[in-house]
C-alpha cells in the first residue's frame, strides 16, 4: 500500500479509500486473488483473510494519517505561539520606545522652561558689567559672594 498526498480537487477520484486529503492506493500484489480457487471453502477463507488483512492495513494507515494531522496541528499551534510572542515583543518594544520618547520630550520641555525662567530672571537683574558671564579668572565659576 502506498499513501500519497492529493490536492483537494483530486479527492473526488474513484478510489473508495479516501481520508481527509489523503488517497490510499493498493498495489497489484495486495489486491490479487488466486485465479483458480482450489475449493470454494478455502477460497472464501482466503478472501476473508485478505479482506481482514486489507482492513487492518487501512486502519493502520488511517491511524498514521490521524497522527500526521495531530503533528501538523501541534506544529501550527507552535507557530501561532511563536507569532504571538513576536507580536507581544513588538508591542512591548513600541510601548517602551513611546515611554522613552515621552521622557525625552518632558526633559526637553523642562529644559526650555528653565532656560526661559533664567532669561526672565536675567532681564530683571542684569549684571553690572552688562555681561551674563559668571566665570572668573581661569575659567572657574565664582561663588555667589565673589560676584560683583
Amino acid at each position: 500500500m502506498s499513501c500519497s498526498r492529493s490536492s483537494p480537487t483530486s479527492t473526488a477520484s474513484s478510489s473508495p479509500y479516501i481520508s481527509s486529503d489523503y488517497r490510499l492506493s493498493l498495489t497489484a500484489s495486495q489486491t490479487s486473488f488466486s485465479a483458480k480457487p482450489q475449493s470454494s471453502a478455502s477460497s472464501k477463507k482466503k478472501k476473508k483473510h485478505l479482506v481482514m488483512d486489507m482492513e487492518g492495513h487501512i486502519s493502520m494507515l488511517n491511524g498514521e494519517i490521524q497522527s500526521m494531522h495531530s503533528d501538523m496541528s501541534k506544529r501550527q499551534e507552535s507557530k501561532n505561539k511563536c507569532y504571538a510572542m513576536k507580536m507581544n515583543y513588538q508591542s512591548k518594544k513600541n510601548e517602551y520606545q513611546w515611554a522613552h520618547e515621552s521622557c525625552l520630550h518632558n526633559v526637553l520641555a523642562a529644559t526650555a522652561t528653565h532656560q526661559r525662567e533664567q532669561e526672565a530672571k536675567d532681564k530683571e537683574n542684569p549684571s553690572p558689567s552688562g555681561c551674563n558671564c559668571l566665570a572668573g579668572e581661569g575659567g572657574r565659576d565664582l561663588a555667589p559672594q565673589d560676584r560683583v
